[in-house]
């Protein structure tokens, strides 16, 4: 049997595919699939919480991502993690943790990136 993270980590890698692919338009539909997983677990946030900040902290995983899905679940401990890596002269992701902390604002400048997003109103 699959555990919860195992399945995380394999949505995330094949999101990395998709992404790492030009042209594919699968990157969203990857995108959904781990969001939708995160929703579908609520008592499993801790964990979750955990593999956001690994993905923040490394560059396996696109911070798209991560984007993607704090645009919706807006926790609060993953913004904190971003603000405290983010550091513009000394962090080279810094531009990419300002687009991942602009995810929690009212108006997201991405929004229109994304099909789910760019269709409803949060």
């Amino acid at each position: 049997m699959t555990s919860i993270s195992d399945t995380f980590d394999q949505l995330c890698a094949l999101a990395a595919l998709s992404y790492d692919e030009t042209g594919d338009t699968r990157f969203e539909s990857r995108l959904l699939d781990i969001l939708n997983l995160v929703k579908s677990y609520p008592q499993a946030r801790d964990l979750f919480v955990e593999k956001f900040k690994i993905m923040l902290s490394s560059r396996v995983t696109p911070l798209e991502v991560v984007e993607f899905c704090m645009r919706e679940l807006q926790w609060e401990e993953v913004k904190c993690f971003a603000l405290a890596l983010y550091q513009p002269s000394i962090n080279p992701r810094s531009h990419a943790l300002a687009g991942l902390i602009s995810a929690y604002e009212e108006v997201w400048p991405d929004e229109d990136l994304y099909r789910y997003y760019s269709n409803r109103s949060l």
